[in-house]
């Protein structure tokens, strides 16, 4: 079960990582998403943040696709529990081990997006 959830845990890092890189795009007035956007930062999915500001404000778009540690809240559902129940069946036990799940990919998506946002940092300057 560990070697799961390690891979789980990758896998599902690497996917909040990947939509908040894709749903990624600058307001042209930071926090007033009906001022609209910059054209030159739009990626694919930047419509998702865009509505998201819009309907579900600020607070609310952080587990949707603004902030990777945050994103481990909301993401982390369709692929820890279908995963789990699928392999193991139910148990109460996964009540405590999901809590555990969770905090463990807010901190591994903190740390790669760290990572990813300092290699990219360092090859704009070089």
């Amino acid at each position: 079960m560990i070697t799961l959830f390690f891979a789980a845990l990758l896998a599902n890092s690497l996917y909040c990582i990947g939509l908040y890189k894709a749903c990624s795009v600058e307001l042209k007035i930071d926090n007033e998403p009906k001022h609209g956007v910059i054209e030159e930062t739009k990626m694919i999915l930047w419509w998702v943040r865009y509505y998201s500001h819009l309907y579900l404000g600020r607070f609310w778009t952080k587990p949707v696709c603004d902030c990777p540690p945050c994103m481990a809240s909301l993401h982390s559902l369709y692929v820890f529990w279908p995963l789990v129940i699928y392999l193991y069946g139910f148990n109460p036990i996964q009540l405590l081990v999901y809590p555990v799940y969770v905090g463990a990919l807010s901190a591994v998506n903190w740390m790669l997006i760290n990572v990813i946002e300092a290699i990219e940092s360092y090859i704009e300057r070089n």
